[in-house]
């Protein structure tokens, strides 16, 4: 066969080569019974540099991107070769090579919230060229102080939300308000509960709930300003991100080594 060239790049761990030439953010749809919202992210990443991007050992040196607080069922896929990920604190760590040229991220998850209105915060880790926001016209209302009123397009016979941005600077922060969310009634939530309990089960759960509310009224009328009531404290949620991160990463390479995926070699020095 004739020959063939193939580019073989040195390796760094510096990121001062890669940005993001988009970014593009769908809030795609919000579940009333669960109070989640369906979000959509596509990221074309580009490293411009004569260098292969290679993670480093720390959770601060790997490629980081942010999630909402308390988001889940978090999806990627990419076009990146034996890409993987770990999730830490507000968001996840790509595990993978990134080498000169233009790279396609997509990824999805859901996130909370409480109330007809959500707020949507992002610190850019990395320059992104043109970052575009869209949503449904009938699932929400979209809105930022900073990017401004939203325009109305076309996708398809669909109407969106669309808000766009250009030149964002690493450090900058974007957040946008999401309105108008659907809430549960409270007759969709008894509906909800008792859908999940046996025909059996209904009667006992029935008087179950009868009489709790009994109960409640009951320290209600006892607790009342000048009945002797009491007040609880107050605690302080302590996250240790990068060390979760860390036995992440520990835990995802002992199994890989037990499964015979990584090499002995490269078993203890990604241990190390």
């Amino acid at each position: 066969p004739a020959p063939i060239a193939v580019d073989v790049y040195d390796a760094t761990d510096s990121q001062d080569g890669l940005f993001f030439a988009s970014e593009s953010v769908l809030f795609a749809s919000a579940d009333k019974s669960s109070r989640t919202v369906a979000t959509l992210e596509i990221i074309k990443l580009v490293n411009d540099s004569q260098l292969t991007y290679v993670p480093g050992s720390g959770p601060m040196e790997l490629l980081r991107f942010g999630l909402p607080e308390a988001a889940s069922d978090l999806r990627l896929e990419t076009t990146l070769l034996g890409a993987d990920f770990v999730q830490v604190d507000l968001g996840f760590a790509l595990l993978a090579s990134v080498p000169p040229g233009e790279h396609e991220l997509m990824y999805s998850y859901i996130f909370p919230y409480d109330g007809a209105e959500a707020s949507f915060i992002r610190t850019l880790r990395n320059e992104v060229n043109q970052l575009r926001v869209l949503a449904p016209t009938e699932v929400l209302t979209l809105s930022s102080d900073r990017l401004g009123a939203a325009d109305i397009v076309a996708i398809g016979d669909r109407p969106y939300q669309l808000l766009e941005a250009e030149g964002l600077e690493v450090g900058d922060v974007v957040s946008f308000t999401l309105g108008g969310l659907p809430e549960p009634t409270l007759r969709d939530d008894v509906s909800d509960f008792f859908d999940g309990v046996r025909f059996e089960y209904a009667a006992p759960v029935g008087l179950g709930l009868m009489m709790v509310s009994i109960l409640a009224y009951s320290l209600w009328r006892r607790f009342l300003p000048g009945g002797g009531g009491y007040s609880a404290g107050s605690g302080v949620r302590v996250q240790g991100g990068e060390r979760r991160a860390l036995r992440q990463m520990i835990s995802d390479l002992e199994k890989s080594f037990k499964a015979d995926d990584v090499t002995e070699g490269e078993y203890r020095r990604r241990h190390a």
